[in-house]
């Protein structure tokens, strides 16, 4: 995992540095979807109907983006919460994300 997150870092640093010119606050965005655990889900009451499907939404806001687009930088908020059953537990969480783009047209 470390070797990963050192990978990402290299890269985001070399692209930044290429781009300095790149712009803020491009968008903002709201996405939502579907998620079937595999187990049943920690987060829905599993002597129901369906207590596997669980569902995420959430805000975007995007906070840098390189002149290139393919990197891009944000905070985002997101809720988990079952779809079908009752809920055991949900959760709500602010983060911080980074984006690299291998490909785009």
């Amino acid at each position: 995992m470390k070797i990963i997150l050192l990978l990402l870092i290299t890269i985001v640093s070399q692209n930044v540095n290429a781009d300095a010119k790149g712009t803020w606050l491009d968008y903002a965005e709201i996405y939502m979807g579907i998620d079937a655990t595999i187990y049943p889900s920690p987060l829905c009451f599993w002597d129901e109907n369906n207590y596997r499907a669980t569902s995420n939404m959430g805000l975007k806001l995007n906070v840098f983006s390189s002149a290139n687009k393919r990197f891009q930088a944000g905070i985002k908020y997101t809720h988990h919460s079952c779809i079908f059953s009752t809920d055991a537990y949900a959760y709500d969480a602010v983060g911080f994300e980074l984006v690299y783009r291998f490909y785009s047209k």
